[in-house]
């Protein structure tokens, strides 16, 4: 997954000036693809593990906000597909439950 999220980002910068992406959009994307990812990590680790890899959501969002300073609509979306994927990927993958 990571190499993908890599190859993604790297095809982006590159096309970035043929496609007029805006940097808000090209930091957003791979930001979505890492937060997928820690979804899915999430929803295959056990209880002890998922406490130490918070601190990956953490980091990545406040990294996105602090050094972005993106505008408040890019948090939103974000959250608005985060928190679907998480609920799937537990949904589907997780052996944890609410204890």
């Amino acid at each position: 997954m990571r190499i993908g999220i890599s190859i993604v980002t790297a095809f982006l910068l590159f096309m970035r000036s043929r496609w007029n992406m805006i940097a808000e959009l090209l930091a957003f994307i791979p930001f979505m693809l890492i937060s997928i990812q820690n979804a899915y990590m999430w929803s295959i680790m056990d209880a002890g593990e998922m406490q130490k890899h918070t601190f990956s959501y953490i980091a990545l969002i406040i990294g996105a906000g602090m050094k972005l300073l993106w505008r408040k609509h890019w948090s939103i979306k974000a959250l608005y597909l985060s928190l679907p994927i998480n609920i799937l990927f537990f949904y589907l993958f997780s052996e944890l439950n609410a204890e």
